[in-house]
């Protein structure tokens, strides 16, 4: 199959109005193979180097939708070299539904929960010989030590991005969203694309895995109200009238542990509008140092996601 790459690349909206979006690196491209965001029957075509196509066995897998070029090649069309030699042009499938991500929260009761007490959470700790398949990630006197969080019982947290309009920060929300275990991903309609080439680049690959859908923000929070889901609004100063955010591991303390809970951020200049800020069912801050204003939206969402999968 011909596409024409250089059109490809530098007409985003296009895409995206034919039911398109590109995916580049090799990280993200291992994803889509490996049965993310549609699979490889979502590939129409991919832009390889030599060195790509032997390290992925493109050759077998992709066929007639294989494009190879030499690394100077690829530079004159793309002008980057952002892709590590691989490139794709990839389907979008179906968004789903609200109430089809949210569904599933009527199944969670007070025993579906990550443990929490000391004697419930499995040590981290142990020997190399027990983790010699390569998983454990950091040593200490002899000892090796697992950095996994636990595998949870159900999945309990969602992530709402109200209005932000940096692609890097949409990318990597759903980067700590898929880390951080959270069942999906709600975005209102004034974000920027999760599937904007840069966006997919930065999340590597995890928009392809974390469910999501795109809705107003008035629909949103109409759906989690819907489902039972607490809804915890993340903001330094709070909204209108007496309602002060309080600290996020006191929120959290006071929300049942059998109940969902969605992280609620909002646009980079200005936060969480606000009608979100009132519609909230509690309003939560990070502490921080004096004289700190805030951090940047997907590094405090990190934050927030950490503290909710301890609970």
């Amino acid at each position: 199959m011909t596409v024409d790459w250089p059109s490809v690349l530098r007409d985003g909206p296009a895409l995206r109005e034919a039911g398109l979006f590109v995916a580049e690196g090799r990280i993200v491209i291992e994803r889509l193979l490996a049965g993310a965001g549609g699979g490889i029957d979502a590939i129409v075509s991919v832009l390889a180097t030599p060195p790509a196509v032997a390290a992925l066995a493109l050759d077998a897998r992709l066929g007639d939708r294989l494009d190879v070029r030499s690394p100077r090649e690829m530079e004159a069309v793309t002008g980057f070299n952002f892709h590590r030699g691989l490139i794709a042009l990839v389907r979008r499938t179906a968004m789903p539904a609200l109430d089809d991500l949210l569904a599933p929260t009527s199944r969670f009761t007070a025993d579906s929960r990550l443990p929490t007490a000391a004697s419930e959470v499995p040590d981290r700790r142990a020997s190399a010989t027990a983790t010699s398949d390569g998983e454990a990630t950091a040593t200490s006197g002899g000892e090796v030590y697992d950095c996994r969080l636990p595998t949870p019982d159900c999945r309990a947290s969602f992530v709402v991005l109200e209005h932000l309009v940096d692609v890097d920060n949409v990318g990597s929300c759903f980067r700590n969203a898929r880390a951080f275990g959270a069942a999906a991903v709600l975005v209102d309609e004034r974000c920027a694309d999760p599937l904007y080439r840069k966006a997919v680049r930065t999340s590597q690959g995890a928009v392809l895995e974390v469910p999501w859908a795109s809705a107003s923000m008035s629909a949103i929070l109409s759906a989690l109200d819907k489902h039972g889901v607490a809804t915890v609004g993340l903001t330094p100063r709070g909204g209108e009238g007496a309602r002060i955010p309080q600290r996020l591991d006191d929120v959290l303390t006071h929300i049942d542990r059998g109940r969902p809970v969605a992280l609620l951020v909002g646009n980079e200049g200005s936060g969480l509008s606000g009608p979100t800020l009132d519609a909230c069912t509690h309003l939560a801050c990070i502490p921080m140092v004096e004289g700190a204003d805030s951090i940047n939206v997907a590094t405090a969402l990190a934050v927030a996601l950490y503290q909710v999968a301890q609970r």
